[in-house]
């Protein structure tokens, strides 16, 4: 279940129950209920107010997980390709073929870890792209001497 279908279920259920409690108010007359029922009523209505904030709060918490992890894969990615950039210049300039498919792999490899979560089918979560083989095959090259 998405979050978005999650928040929808709980929102329609919090709506239902409050549109419920409304017209159920309205029907009972004051005068037929005693002071301990009112005192029930109560109880439950605050019970059921913090069980749904409860659920939110979870709700929110969930999603702002989910944001700090791919954040943090975006970051260490980040930091990988600049201690490779930085590797490769050490090199020289044979290596500037493979600094320049690095950085055109790095795009590619940011907007897959963005989408990992989205769920579209059973596709794999891990493929290779054309440029990130030809990165690979750029610094595996055996250089001239």
């Amino acid at each position: 279940m998405s979050s978005v279908t999650a928040f929808l279920a709980s929102f329609i259920a919090i709506l239902i129950g409050a549109a419920a409690g409304v017209i159920l108010k309205r029907s009972l007359q004051a005068g037929l209920l005693d002071t301990g029922s009112k005192e029930a009523i109560r109880l439950a209505t605050g019970f059921l107010a913090t069980l749904a904030a409860l659920v939110i709060g979870l709700m929110i918490a969930s999603a702002k997980n989910s944001f700090d992890s791919q954040n943090t894969n975006v970051r260490q990615l980040g930091t990988n390709a600049v201690l490779v950039d930085q590797m490769l210049t050490k090199y020289g300039p044979e290596a500037k073929t493979a600094r320049t498919l690095l950085r055109e792999t790095i795009p590619s490899a940011t907007a897959r870890i963005w989408r990992e979560n989205i769920g579209k089918g059973a596709e794999p979560s891990f493929i290779i792209s054309e440029t990130a083989e030809r990165f690979y095959n750029a610094v595996e090259k055996p250089q001239a001497l």
